[in-house]
């Protein structure tokens, strides 16, 4: 058998270890949908049916569900061609986040802090033909 290395060589990853296992709240849906605008209020629904009321506030939305939780989010200017600007959720870590999950305690954070990672990565990762002659 042809062995790859790399940071997760050996690690077995469950399904409860996958971000597409998990709700995710998403920062450029939210802007879209007018939620990260000073003052309003929306409902965020995750595809479970489970729902959310999200309030902004200053550069912070407040997610009420299950818990409440205060989550900080930042503008990243554009290219100075293009104009506007990019919104990005900040993590617990400090970092800036397009999505951050609902992580094993019932918050959210982003994929690092949760310690997940994405199915593609990790589950049939190469091709049927190329794993064949490896393997053959």
């Amino acid at each position: 058998m042809f062995g790859l290395g790399g940071a997760t060589s050996g690690h077995a990853w469950r399904d409860d270890e996958l971000v597409e296992r998990h709700r995710r709240i998403d920062v450029n849906a939210m802007a879209r949908n007018g939620a990260l605008i000073e003052g309003a209020v929306t409902t965020w629904r995750w595809p479970d049916g489970e729902k959310a009321t999200v309030r902004a506030s200053h550069g912070r939305i407040i997610l009420i569900g299950d818990r409440v939780q205060v989550i900080r989010f930042g503008l990243i200017p554009l290219t100075l061609i293009h104009g506007g600007a990019r919104a990005r959720l900040i993590c617990r870590c400090g970092a800036g986040a397009y999505f951050l999950y609902d992580d094993k305690h019932g918050a959210f954070a982003c994929r690092r802090c949760c310690g997940y990672e994405y199915r593609c990565r990790h589950r049939m990762r190469y091709r049927r033909s190329l794993k064949e002659k490896i393997d053959g």
